[in-house]
């Protein structure tokens, strides 16, 4: 019996460190601490704005066809305004259309079967000087990942973390 109690303990503690180690996660460098305090309202805005993309495709020998693609995905967009809405109900941080600090939100990836690998946020001052910058990565097991809504979250309350206890 305690051979299989044994066996057990040990199949969860293995378990829960392959849980971890895929677990959604962030790192966060700041390049100037006490900067946040200045800051009285946050824009949130997406860090690459759209634009229009176009490359020819010959068709045979014969014809040739402009393929344009212009705009942000919508699960950029989405995420843009899901993000704006969260940190605005929140009431930790004060955000705004017309705030003097602003939040750059970029996708880093998607995973295949769909859902976002992971974001970088860019808090800068009124200036465009970069406060801190985050690298937010989503689970990567099954067990770990987190869908739009859920990484959405977890993305506003890492950014609320930097900024209400960030130095």
């Amino acid at each position: 019996m305690n051979k299989m109690l044994s066996k057990l303990y040990s199949l969860a503690a293995v378990a829960s460190i392959l849980l971890l180690c895929g677990c959604a996660n962030s790192t966060v460098s700041n390049y100037k601490p006490g900067s946040y305090s200045k800051i009285k309202a946050w824009q949130v805005k997406l860090a690459y704005e759209s634009g229009e993309m176009s490359t020819t495709v010959k068709d045979g020998k014969l014809a040739e066809v402009k393929v344009a693609r212009s705009g942000n995905s919508s699960t950029e967009l989405t995420l843009r305004e899901d993000l704006f809405y969260y940190l605005k109900d929140s009431k930790a941080i004060n955000v705004s259309t017309t705030g003097d600090g602003i939040i750059l939100v970029s996708i880093d990836g998607h995973f295949r079967d769909g859902g976002i690998v992971g974001v970088t946020v860019r808090l800068t001052d009124s200036a465009g000087e970069v406060i801190s910058r985050m690298k937010i990565k989503n689970g990567d097991r099954y067990a770990t990942f987190k869908g739009d809504e859920s990484f959405t979250r977890f993305v506003g309350d890492s950014i609320i973390d930097e900024i209400t206890t960030g130095k």
